[in-house]
């Protein structure tokens, strides 16, 4: 792999966000290109060796990818082709069954929370270890991450590509 397609749509300031990753990963010795400068988006995804999805608001990243007709092109590229995929906080929440367990304010509405679906189970990136001194009595943080194990062991054995949550 020499070069990644990134997926800024998470942000409102996509170029510089474009640049900011460009750099990192040139200083990596990978080359980058930011799909909100393509022409065709569709042929972009069609086209790429790798695929990071970066982080931002789930919820308008979610409308773009459907928007640009990029929700099924992706879950093929990756699962039928194998392309290895990088998602980012918001990126890997677009990455799971649907967006039902982010924290993020929905600033604009997607046509659906159905996502796209490189595996079978939702992720929360950011969810918080439990407070005892809350009311709150969600699912502790180490119990997630203890499911999400679970899940990912049960998986493992049946990827043939290589997927990254940051």
């Amino acid at each position: 792999i020499k070069t990644i397609l990134f997926i800024p749509y998470a942000l409102h300031d996509q170029d510089s966000y474009a640049t900011t990753v460009t750099e990192k990963f040139q200083s990596l010795g990978y080359e980058v290109d930011s799909i909100h400068k393509a022409l065709n988006p569709v042929e972009a995804v069609r086209k790429a060796e790798a695929i990071f999805i970066g982080g931002g608001n789930t919820f308008r990243l979610l409308k773009a990818l459907y928007e640009k007709n990029l929700v099924s092109e992706i879950r093929k590229r990756v699962l039928q082709d194998g392309v290895p995929f990088m998602g980012s906080s918001a990126g890997t929440n677009v990455a799971t069954i649907s967006i039902h367990t982010t924290n993020d304010m929905p600033i604009v509405m997607p046509p659906t929370l159905s996502a796209i679906g490189l595996v079978p189970f939702n992720i929360n990136p950011h969810y918080l270890d439990h407070d005892p001194s809350s009311r709150h009595m969600g699912v502790r943080s180490s119990t997630s991450v203890q499911l999400t194990d679970l899940m990912a062991s049960q998986l493992a054995p049946h990827l043939t590509f290589p997927i990254i949550f940051l």
